[in-house]
């Protein structure tokens, strides 16, 4: 069963990314933000980057970062299987290209 993240504001918000309007005072646009703005990964409390609708936060551990000879750099990252939009329409590479 998929989770169901409800939230509620106390007004309406002038933007959804609170750093385009560090004067509004809407309490609650911080977790409207957290769910319009749902992204490969996210800091959690902590400061620590976590996967959100990617599989793993690309590092060379794991192999996704890669530092090449000509020091240049490869990221790769990877969609979790099944991510879907609200439609049920498929989450590509393609939507993020998009983006």
């Amino acid at each position: 069963m998929p989770t169901i993240t409800i939230t509620a504001i106390q007004d309406d918000p002038h933007t959804v990314y609170q750093k385009l309007n560090p004067a509004s005072r809407v309490r609650g646009i911080d977790a409207l933000q957290l769910l319009v703005d749902a992204g490969l990964s996210v800091l959690d409390d902590g400061g620590v980057l976590r996967a959100q609708i990617a599989e793993a936060v690309p590092s060379a551990d794991n192999g996704l970062w890669k530092v090449l000879p000509d020091g240049t750099m490869e990221t790769t990252w990877k969609i979790k299987p099944g991510v879907k939009w609200h439609d049920g329409v498929p989450f590509t590479s393609a939507d993020l290209l998009f983006t």
